[in-house]
């Protein structure tokens, strides 16, 4: 146990005062911003200001040059606001509202990975697992999501059908998980939760009857069900807005407009990395199905110890490209911008002034959305580290210290985690194949 306290305080140490990884991921991006050229718009003021003190002698030679004065004066408008790309300084990142939760979920990324890969070393050695990491991923869990919700609602960076469907989905999808585990047959859904209700049930029952509680309580699969699906909701809900925000960042890099697919079209390595993150849920998905494990060749005892690491390295996968698909958000800044020149509203001071603040924004905005794209891969990546630290039958088999606590039976933690991990990647590639259906048929802004 101090062996791994020591890890995780160095971790911290690392990842926020060595040099923080929250600064690494958003320093150096380009952000958008719109200035004006003051000689520009000091000579139209100049010359306006002389027209108005002109006699009424000079009035039909005015008259006469208007189309002439009037194309010169959008022109002087329209150059006097130019869209330049600067590059993103510590400074300006740190002082954003959304810096400290975004930090907060970056370290706690880095904690959880450090003690997930310590204890797999430690256990093919021969040594003790680490019983820390159930607690750490339970706290991880727990500001993750808080930061997700805040970052989504508290910066208003979602539009009106994300907000109209957020709070149904909790319950609609709390439904479907219950569905899944009481109708569903165990050759689809063999997580082993009938099993691990069975062992945990006394276990239970004696922690409540020691304290006094004892008394009609009851531990049955119908009542653990009810329970995992309330927490399966809430985890789709989690991800719905997460998932439409990585979409459209997903596409604004790989199938950028026409005019801007020079400065934001993702090509070699990067698009590959990008194709693969999105990817990796789907396959994540029906490799955890035991049929399919079968039909691969895969024994039973094998493909229970195979997914918790199916859940982590999709985790893994899902954070790679996570530098460019913030450099994606903050290239729909151009897209601002064009609204703004095809619409011929350059002119209007009004306008102009909604798309600084919209530019503004985007900047503002920056750290509130790497916590919905990073947050998601950290949720799949507690219940896939605590699948794998609770796993009775493969690298879990050495967490005896958890045994000894009653309201934490192996079993139950390995076979909820292995549900909550599988429904987690379920949710985020149905929410993601129904925005990329709508982005086919032209009804998904970006």
């Amino acid at each position: 146990m101090a062996g791994y306290l020591l890890l995780t305080g160095a971790v911290a140490v690392a990842c926020s005062v060595v040099n923080s990884l929250s600064l690494v991921l958003l320093a150096g991006l380009t952000s958008f911003q719109l200035f004006s050229n003051e000689n520009k718009t000091t000579n139209t003021r100049r010359r306006q200001n002389a027209e108005g003190v002109e006699t009424s002698n000079g009035a039909k030679k005015r008259k006469d040059n208007s189309k002439q004065k009037d194309k010169e004066t959008k022109d002087d408008v329209n150059e006097s606001e130019q869209l330049q790309a600067l590059p993103l300084q510590k400074v300006t990142v740190v002082a954003q509202e959304f810096y400290i939760p975004f930090d907060k979920v970056c370290l706690f990324l880095c904690i959880v990975a450090a003690n997930c890969a310590a204890h797999v070393f430690c256990v093919l050695n021969g040594w003790r697992g680490n019983s820390l990491l159930v607690s750490l991923a339970t706290v991880s869990l727990g500001i993750t999501g808080h930061a997700i919700m805040r970052s989504a609602y508290k910066t208003r960076t979602l539009n009106v059908m994300e907000s109209i469907l957020s709070v149904p989905s909790v319950t609609f999808t709390g439904l479907i998980a219950y569905y899944v585990l009481l109708c569903l047959p165990e050759s689809w859904n063999n997580f082993r939760l009938k099993e691990a209700v069975e062992k945990a049930s006394p276990t239970i029952l004696d922690y409540f009857e020691s304290r006094g509680f004892g008394d009609g309580i009851r531990v049955n699969y119908t009542t653990v069900a009810g329970a995992l699906s309330a927490m399966a909701g809430v985890i789709s809900g989690l991800l719905l807005i997460p998932a439409t925000r990585t979409m459209r960042c997903y596409f604004l890099a790989v199938d950028p407009p026409a005019w801007g697919k020079e400065l934001a079209a993702v090509r070699g390595m990067k698009r590959v990395l990008l194709h693969v993150s999105v990817l990796a849920p789907f396959y994540t998905t029906a490799l955890l199905i035991e049929p399919l494990g079968q039909a691969l060749g895969i024994s039973t005892p094998e493909w229970q110890r195979t997914k918790p690491v199916l859940l982590i390295a999709c985790a893994i996968l899902m954070t790679l490209p996570l530098r460019q698909n913030l450099q994606s958000y903050l290239n729909s800044a151009l897209i601002v911008w064009n609204e703004a020149k095809q619409g011929k509203k350059l002119e209007n001071k009004l306008y102009m002034e909604m798309t600084k603040l919209k530019l503004q924004f985007k900047l503002h905005s920056l750290c509130a959305i790497g916590v919905q794209l990073l947050g998601p891969a950290l949720i799949i990546l507690i219940f896939g580290a605590i699948a794998l630290v609770c796993d009775p039958s493969g690298l879990g088999q050495a967490m005896a210290a958890l045994k000894d606590k009653p309201l934490l039976p192996v079993d139950l933690w390995h076979a909820g985690a292995s549900f909550l991990g599988w429904w987690a990647v379920a949710s985020w590639s149905v929410f993601c194949s129904a925005f990329t259906l709508l982005y086919m048929l032209g009804q998904a802004q970006l």
